[in-house]
């Protein structure tokens, strides 16, 4: 990072005149070699420096775009691929992952988030194939809630980040998120029974954030989503489930109350749900 700060533009010029390796060489290689918790800490902190690094260089704003995407993307595939170790996974890696998550994928979905063209795709199905293998993790141990709390910020951003193509998948959004609230309300429900009122805090604070999350994908996602809120509150589901829809309906209301920004507000006016049914 302090070379990337400290560098200029001709630094990596000459480099490259010379047939040198740039900073997106050493990445890729990074990438590939990344095996530890510290590496992992390491490559994402560098994958959201070097975005800085690109804006105090002065670099042109498709050129920078171009580096997030590839870092974004270098991210979620290494996040895919180390999350088959589950919640009962070895710790360093559990953490890496969460280290990964927060400091490389949830920044570069913010920055992402400013633009639109067709990468919109790529990013969005590439991160729900990430993401939601990871909400659904079912484990009470705090690892694995701080991945789902990680892993539920990120789809935010990539909700925000990808919204065009979030419609058509609403309805698999919004199920995931139940699912998760309904795990989660059984765990929270089992841990005050026997009296772990630590565990039990993190769960029902999860649950409001998942509650947060969803208000959003009714927002953004529109009728599919609502399907699944309606299928839920129609066919005598579990009560505590059928209460946390009304809760997810008021969020939504709340929200479409605020000033949205402008690019958010024209998408959601033409993606129109009842609401109140």
């Amino acid at each position: 990072i302090h070379l990337f700060n400290e560098s200029t533009p001709s630094s990596f010029i000459s480099l490259e005149s010379q047939g040198r390796m740039g900073e997106a060489d050493v990445l890729q290689i990074l990438s590939k070699a990344t095996k530890t918790g510290n590496v992992a800490v390491s490559l994402s902190l560098i994958h959201t420096a070097r975005t800085n690094f690109f804006t105090f260089t002065g670099s042109s704003r498709k050129d920078k775009h171009k580096l997030q995407r590839e870092a974004l993307r270098d991210c979620l595939l290494w996040v895919r691929k180390k999350s088959y170790c589950g919640p009962g996974g070895d710790a360093d890696t559990i953490d890496s992952l969460c280290v990964t998550l927060t400091s490389g994928v949830h920044p570069l979905l913010e920055h992402l988030a400013h633009f639109s063209d067709e990468s919109e795709l790529e990013i969005g199905r590439l991160g729900m194939a990430t993401l939601l293998p990871l909400i659904r993790w079912d484990s009470v141990n705090e690892r694995s809630r701080k991945i789902q709390y990680a892993s539920i910020s990120c789809l935010i951003n990539l909700m925000i980040c990808a919204y065009p193509i979030m419609p058509r998948h609403g309805g698999k959004l919004m199920a995931e998120l139940l699912s998760c609230i309904g795990r989660l309300q059984r765990d929270t429900d089992i841990q005050n029974k026997v009296h772990c009122n630590l565990e039990s805090d993190i769960g029902e604070s999860l649950i409001i954030f998942a509650v947060h999350a969803a208000s959003i994908t009714l927002s953004l996602c529109g009728e599919r989503a609502n399907e699944v809120l309606l299928q839920i509150e129609s066919q005598g589901f579990i009560p505590n489930l059928v209460y946390w829809c009304n809760v997810i309906r008021s969020g939504t209301k709340a929200m479409k109350q605020l000033e949205l920004p402008e690019k958010h507000q024209s998408f959601t006016q033409r993606s129109k749900v009842d609401l109140t049914k």
